[in-house]
């Protein structure tokens, strides 16, 4: 192996190694996002539970709540997109969350095939290089 092919062997190591920091960063994304659908999963099965009339704290914004009154522990308003809310129960939108949770699931194990890979691939070139270099 010549100075030229050490080169682009580091280049495309370099690549994999930039591309699975990516791919990583993506993949921890992907595991909060998962957490908290669980969390909200969580929420609403305690929603279900708890009596109508009971004060109860709705978050505005990070860390910013209000108290308010329960009046309806069945139905909820859904944003579905485009400016446009549709009311749904409780049961239904907790369905459309496990589901969420299971698309999410999937694509995380998808991404974490991926990344095996391309470590697979690094590994191999840095073996070739290292072989290269030890003689």
């Amino acid at each position: 192996m010549n100075e030229e092919e050490l080169q682009q062997k580091y280049q495309h190591f370099k690549q994999i190694q930039e591309h699975l920091e990516q791919l990583s960063q993506q993949a921890e994304l992907m595991n909060e996002r998962n957490a908290e659908l669980t969390v909200t999963k969580e929420s609403l099965e305690e929603i279900k539970k708890t009596k109508e009339k009971t004060e109860i704290l709705a978050p505005l914004a990070d860390g910013i709540f209000m108290k308010v009154e329960l009046r309806d522990r069945q139905n909820l308003l859904v944003n579905i997109g485009a400016d446009t809310v549709v009311l749904k129960t409780v049961d239904e939108v907790i369905e459309l969350i496990e589901e969420q949770k299971k698309e999410l699931s999937l694509k995380i194990v998808q991404l974490e095939s991926i990344m095996q890979e391309m470590q697979g691939q690094a590994l191999a070139i840095y073996q070739q290089v290292e072989g290269h270099l030890g003689n």
